[in-house]
């Protein structure tokens, strides 16, 4: 008997059941911001190849310069009150100005402005109107006077001072003058002042005068008149 013929079998299909995925829920895609548009970029900047334009050198922005501040107001500083003379400082003081030069003897600088000058004769000088009319009749009297303090004394508020001068008068003569000054002080100067000496030594001395011419004798009545040839 013939063989028979094995006949392939078939191989049997299989199916693949491939379970379908449930499709997934969409979820919302949020809508991304509009990107802004890039502002336009130059040419040169774009092109790589390009060669870099060197950048043109920035300008210098001169900086204004800040106006100066004003300067503080200078406030002028009272002038500070200097401390009264002391009374010996200023007996000192007295001494050596008259003893130098009378005339340096200054009335704003030793004397209060109501100050008053008692001489032995005459009327108290007062203020700085009656000290430079006594000063001025002064010099009228006398040319020139040296003075030397023989003695001082000083308290609290009063200087005394023993003067010797020597006077040339204006009618030739020279004559020592003793003197004594008495001084009261007030806050470092003068506001009274009284001079012992005496006066009759520097008054002018009085011209001789004429005699009184010899009256003639009377006639008696009856004697001849005198003529004139008879004189």
């Amino acid at each position: 008997m013939a063989a028979r013929k094995k006949t392939p079998t078939k191989p049997a299909k299989i199916q693949k059941t491939v379970a379908k995925a449930a499709p997934a829920a969409k979820a919302p895609v949020a809508k991304a911001a509009p990107i802004a548009k890039a502002a336009p970029v130059a040419k040169a900047a774009a092109k790589k190849s390009a060669a870099v334009a060197p950048a043109a050198p920035a300008k210098k922005v001169a900086k204004k310069k800040a106006a100066p501040a004003p300067a503080p107001a200078k406030v002028a500083a009272a002038p500070a009150k200097a401390a009264p003379v002391t009374t010996d400082v200023l007996a000192r003081k007295i001494v050596r100005v008259t003893t130098a030069d009378p005339a340096k003897l200054k009335f704003d600088e030793f004397y209060t402005p109501e100050a008053v000058s008692y001489e032995p004769t005459g009327d108290p000088a007062i203020g700085a109107e009656g000290f430079a009319a006594k000063s001025e009749f002064w010099s009228t009297l006398q040319e020139k006077s040296t003075w030397k303090a023989r003695n001082v004394v000083v308290n609290k508020n009063t200087i005394v001072i023993e003067w010797e001068a020597e006077v040339h008068l204006r009618d030739g003569r020279t004559v020592v003058l003793p003197e004594v000054a008495v001084h009261q002080v007030k806050n470092g100067k003068i506001f009274e002042e009284r001079y012992y000496y005496d006066p009759t030594l520097l008054a002018p001395v009085p011209k001789p005068q004429r005699p009184a011419p010899v009256p003639m004798p009377e006639i008696e009545p009856g004697e001849p008149a005198v003529e004139p040839i008879d004189l």
